[in-house]
């Protein structure tokens, strides 16, 4: 299975197979009539998320049929949970479940993919984890905006099926190299910036399990 892109630029998706003679034998399975197509493997299946003109996304199966309609303008990587957050054209986010296509609102604004500010974390389950932020706003600090100094809101931690494991109630919270403890900050952010590096300040530290 290749994606490919055409001479308009379009993408679509090829199937490859070696014929009786040993030659390579193309077929298109999706046309290039896409701006973007992403393939994901999930229960073994390949998933493609493919992104209109319009700028709508959706998602196909290999066989080209509608897995999920165009009605969201983002689909995101799915969780070992087989699930992903998806956001409709009101910013609200969803999550969509492969296996059962149930699509479920969910009360945050953002998620954050794994991720952390500590060295050498996060570990053990919760690789499995998410940052999840309600009350956000978009923060523009610097041109290497992420995490902390892209977003202000109240924030705590979910599982891979969108289930709370720490309450949002906290101005930030991260992952510690210990699985069973989180860094969490209480206070009004700031963020000064010293010449080398952003330094946080006015936040208050503590650490929860």
């Amino acid at each position: 299975i290749i994606v490919f892109r055409n001479f308009e630029k379009k993408k679509g998706v090829l199937k490859v197979e070696n014929d009786f003679f040993g030659f390579k034998k193309y077929s298109v399975i999706i046309e290039p009539i896409y701006i973007d197509i992403n393939c994901w493997r999930i229960n073994d299946e390949k998933v493609f998320s493919v992104r209109r003109e319009d700028n709508m996304c959706g998602l196909l199966s290999i066989e080209n049929d509608i897995i999920l309609n165009f009605e969201y303008i983002s689909i995101y990587a799915f969780t070992k949970d087989q699930k992903s957050q998806i956001r409709n054209t009101k910013n609200e986010l969803f999550s969509f479940d492969f296996n059962s296509g149930k699509i479920e609102k969910l009360p945050f604004d953002q998620i954050l993919f794994t991720q952390s500010n500590t060295y050498g974390a996060p570990t053990g389950k919760n690789c499995h984890y998410h940052k999840s932020i309600i009350n956000s706003i978009e923060t523009k600090i610097d041109s290497y905006d992420t995490d902390i100094t892209e977003y202000i809101g109240k924030w705590g931690i979910i599982d891979s099926s969108f289930n709370t494991i720490i309450p949002n109630k906290y101005d930030y919270i991260d992952f510690l190299r210990n699985q069973n403890h989180f860094k969490i900050a209480i206070g009004n952010p700031e963020f000064e910036n010293n010449g080398e590096n952003l330094v946080l300040k006015n936040m208050k530290w503590g650490i929860i399990d």
